[in-house]
Order: structure tokens, then sequence, then C-alpha cells
């Protein structure tokens, strides 16, 4: 029986494996009835993580990592601490175009415990964001944009932090590219982005 872990966020690119280890694979996919968001507040960095919750009409991109028991483990050590519950995705709900799973596979996701918006106190830091989009234009630049457009919560308040990044994975990334990215999507809120 395999094991895999869906991931939507900040462990997309393939960076991330300095936090998880290295995967037997990774491949790119959707799941049908996941909902992304800026759900989950971090008091420790004043900032915003992302989340998902179960919502049925909803579709989340993210990447299926195939791990092994001890990296389950070790990511359930990280993850649960900061208000994830890890819970079994049905295989029927992935999709991915060179991939497919079996009832016997194990497909893990963690949950948002308490899904809470972005406030002023928390708010989105564009330093995860650039982490985020930078694992997702790794890739496709379409793959970025459904992100993006499948990710809720961008009304709420954002600020840009790259000069002083609250994230602590914070990395130099293509801002230009990202920025673009984000205003030709979400004009809107991307507008009304505060500079800190």
């Amino acid at each position: 029986m395999a094991q895999f872990l869906f991931v939507y966020g900040s462990l997309i690119g393939s960076d991330s494996e300095c936090l998880i280890g290295p995967s037997l694979s990774r491949v790119p996919a959707r799941v049908i009835g996941l909902q992304r968001g800026w759900f989950l507040p971090i008091p420790e960095d004043c900032d915003m993580g992302l989340g998902v919750v179960f919502q049925k009409d909803s579709t989340c991109n993210g990447v299926v990592l195939e791990i092994n028991s001890k990296t389950i483990s070790e990511a359930d050590e990280r993850e649960i601490q900061h208000g994830y519950s890890r819970v079994q995705i049905p295989s029927d709900t992935i999709i991915a175009s060179n991939r497919s799973y079996n009832r016997d596979d194990k497909v893990w996701a963690y949950i948002t415990n308490n899904a809470q918006n972005p406030s002023n106190m928390n708010p989105i830091a564009q330093s995860y964001i650039d982490v985020v989009l930078s694992g997702c234009i790794e890739i496709s630049k379409k793959f970025a944009k459904e992100f993006v457009e499948t990710t809720h919560g961008w009304e709420f308040p954002w600020i840009d932090d790259r000069q002083m990044p609250r994230y602590r994975r914070a990395i130099s990334t293509n801002a230009e590219q990202v920025d673009e990215l984000l205003e030709q999507v979400i004009p809107t809120e991307f507008a009304r982005r505060r500079v800190i």
C-alpha cells in the first residue's frame, strides 16, 4: 500500500524537500471537494497560512507526493500543532494527468480545524505568497493562475512585507513575475495590498 500527501501551499515547490524529506514522486493534481483559503492565523508571525476545508463544489490544485511512514510522522509533528488535522482524501476525488490512485492507496491532506479570515492583526503576507507562487510557477503559469483563482480570501487585509518578511521561510523571488500574475488575476484585491 502506497502513501501520498496532497500539498496545496508552501510545500508545492520542489525546494520543500528540505522540510518534508525526499518524495518518491511529485505529481501536480487537483482535488474535488476542497476549498483552499487564507484560513489559518499564525500568531507568532502575525500573518495567515493557507488551509483547506471540505466544500462540495470546490476544487483545489496542488501536488501529490509519494512518501513513507517516517515522512508522515514528521509532517504530523509539524502540521498538527498549527491547527491542522491529517485526513484521508478519497482517491476518486483526485485528478492527476499522469497518475491514478486506487482504493488501497492512502492519500492524505492537512485540513484546517478552525477556518478564520485574515485580519489587520493577521494579514496575508506577500512573503508567504512569494514562496507558494514560486512553487506553482515551477510547474506552470497556468497552474499558478489556477492557484490564485481558486484560493479564498484575497479580499481581506494583505501586506507587502518583502522588505521585512514576516514569513520565516521567505525567499528571494522574481517579484515582478509574481506581481504581474496577481495583478492580472485579482486586480482589485491586488490594488488594495498595503506596503509596510
